[in-house]
């Protein structure tokens, strides 16, 4: 899709949270719009707060939410304008409806580019999810939490983690080294 078609009309109701944030990293935009779109990396960066797959431009999320539990949803790319812009938003009867873009500018020089992250969400839980999401101010941690993780794999190849030995996975000694 071109960048001069438009996304779809908003499918969010007047109780939508808007999220904003931005960082530079240190790569061209059009090598972070591809790994922008790459499934594995969205999997990584993604990975403490939603289960991600992607088939094409139709994209399914998994998450966790501490009050109500796990939310689904698939969100369908409308922008993809290489190097520029990616706009997301959710199909109709998500779980969690949103949308939201990614937005490649240059950065002060010397610095890369600034990448610029804007996401608008309807909260699960009707009201109970609105307060929650207003008073705990998760959604913004969260958007700040997705960049600083992309521009970690973006510029260093990984995420640095503080859980003790990832690699392992369910055996935190694969090896019997502590038997």
């Amino acid at each position: 899709m071109s960048a001069s078609q438009a996304p779809q009309s908003s499918s969010l109701q007047g109780s939508a949270h808007e999220v904003r944030c931005a960082l530079p990293i240190g790569l061209p935009p059009e090598e972070l719009h591809r790994l922008w779109l790459d499934a594995r990396a969205q999997r990584v960066v993604m990975a403490q707060l939603a289960e991600v797959s992607a088939s094409g431009d139709l994209w399914h999320w998994k998450a966790h939410a501490k009050w109500i539990g796990d939310v689904e949803w698939d969100s369908r790319i409308v922008v993809d304008d290489p190097g520029r812009r990616i706009a997301w938003q959710s199909t109709e009867g998500a779980e969690l409806p949103n949308e939201g873009e990614l937005v490649f500018g240059p950065g002060r020089p010397g610095w890369g580019t600034e990448v610029r992250l804007t996401w608008r969400f309807d909260p699960p839980g009707g009201k109970l999810g609105d307060f929650v999401a207003r008073l705990t101010h998760a959604p913004h941690a969260m958007g700040a939490l997705v960049l600083r993780r992309f521009k970690s794999l973006a510029e260093t190849g990984e995420v640095p983690t503080l859980e003790h030995n990832p690699t392992t996975r369910d055996d935190p000694d694969p090896y019997g080294a502590f038997e």
